[in-house]
């Protein structure tokens, strides 16, 4: 969208694995992988990895309790 070339987005659940693919970027779900992200990554980027990150979690990734919000 603003000129990368290729968007990997690693997550496990479906309804934002699919909104990734939809949007044309390369997927990797984390709970069906038996190897590590990791090793996943270096192979996608033949063994360099990515040039940048974007860490977007937010308060309800795995709970959608409270529990272990920032205060």
């Amino acid at each position: 969208m603003l000129g990368a070339a290729r968007v990997i987005v690693i997550n496990r659940i479906p309804e934002r694995i699919e909104l990734a693919r939809s949007l044309g970027a390369i997927t990797v779900d984390y709970s069906e992988n038996d190897v590590s992200v990791l090793v996943v990554l270096k192979d996608l980027t033949g063994g360099t990895g990515p040039d940048a990150c974007i860490d977007a979690v937010g308060l309800e990734a795995h709970s959608s309790d409270l529990q272990g919000a920032a205060r």
